[in-house]
């Protein structure tokens, strides 16, 4: 199994919907995304709320309420967002 990190850059535009229209940002996911040949509809994104909780995930959606992300599904992304936080990744 190949584990695979990508982050973006100021370069590749907002990524927030936070700060920007949904058009704009789904534009930039979806040229950042090609840049690395990752297939969009297999992305999991997360809700952050700054707690405890982890969501296990077997398929692409969004997940509320969560602070971070397990999966045993081949081929599946999980996607966070961050900003002054430091993001952890395991692989086992």
């Amino acid at each position: 199994m190949k584990v695979s990190i990508f982050t973006s850059t100021i370069a590749d535009g907002n990524m927030s919907y936070k700060f920007g229209t949904r058009e704009e940002v789904d534009k930039n996911h979806a040229r950042f995304f090609k840049k690395y040949g990752v297939n969009p509809s297999r992305i999991v994104y997360m809700e952050q709320v700054h707690g405890d909780r982890i969501g296990v995930v077997k398929r692409p959606q969004l997940r509320k309420k969560t602070d971070g992300l397990i999966t045993n599904t081949p081929n599946l992304w999980l996607a966070v967002y961050h900003a002054d936080c430091i993001p952890l990744f395991f692989y086992t």
